[in-house]
């Protein structure tokens, strides 16, 4: 589990408050339930450059992801075990968005995909087209309105599914929790839940006295069954 969070879990966005006082994410811990059994807590660091962009986010067993940023670009390498496992090139525009990612694995492994996205007048992802090791082609739209996502439809060409999302009307969306301010603007409010096809993710949140978001639990329900997923954020602010 440790080592998917050190990939996919890389969304991060420093909050900036009206005092101009900025909330770093330095530490996250996550604990994983399924049918009764408990893996973890597991524990994860997060350090920064000197002009505060994420460089570098290590797990409690060694394995790490390193940030390599250019004026248009970012280069992250997933290193498990020592050993480098995965590189993720983003190409970015003129505003610091990812429009081109290319994921290419290490040897022996091979095998090389990529994901180029559309971003709207407001900065909102609209559009994912992703293209997988074996060529294959997936198209995803979203869906906005006042500042939040609403839908997402995923299409394969041979078939589609829809993803719904709604949220919580009181519970501002900092972004604190977040790593990588590279894919859009955010959504206006946390998520309280959404609901595809076969399954659906039901969101519960604690916030600290600044509005960042304190602990997470993702509650799973699907056709195979269901598992709970929490996180613990701990931030720096200065």
């Amino acid at each position: 589990m440790v080592a998917f969070l050190l990939v996919t879990t890389v969304f991060i966005n420093a909050c900036k408050k009206e005092s101009d006082e900025t909330c770093r994410i330095k530490a996250s811990i996550s604990k994983f339930t399924y049918n009764g059994t408990v893996t973890g807590p597991d524990s994860i660091y997060y350090y920064y450059d000197k002009n505060n962009r994420i460089e570098r986010v290590e797990d409690q067993t060694g394995n790490y992801s390193t940030y390599n940023w250019g004026d248009h670009s970012l280069e992250i390498k997933y290193h498990a075990n020592g050993v480098l496992n995965k590189t993720f090139t983003h190409t970015l525009d003129d505003e610091g968005r990812s429009v081109e990612e290319v994921s290419t694995f290490a040897p022996p492994n091979t095998g090389t995909s990529s994901i180029t996205r559309k971003y709207d007048d407001d900065g909102y992802l609209i559009q994912l087209t992703s293209v997988s090791t074996t060529g294959s082609v997936s198209v995803t739209i979203n869906e906005w309105q006042n500042g939040d996502l609403i839908k997402s439809t995923y299409n394969t060409g041979s078939g589609t599914s829809t993803t719904t999302y709604t949220y919580y009307d009181d519970l501002e969306n900092n972004g604190a929790h977040y790593l990588l301010p590279i894919y859009g603007r955010l959504t206006r409010h946390l998520t309280k839940q959404n609901v595809g096809q076969n399954a659906s993710n039901q969101f519960y949140y604690t916030l600290d006295e600044k509005g960042n978001v304190k602990t997470q639990s993702n509650h799973y329900s699907g056709n195979n069954g269901g598992y709970v997923y929490e996180q613990s954020f701990f931030y720096q602010c200065e």
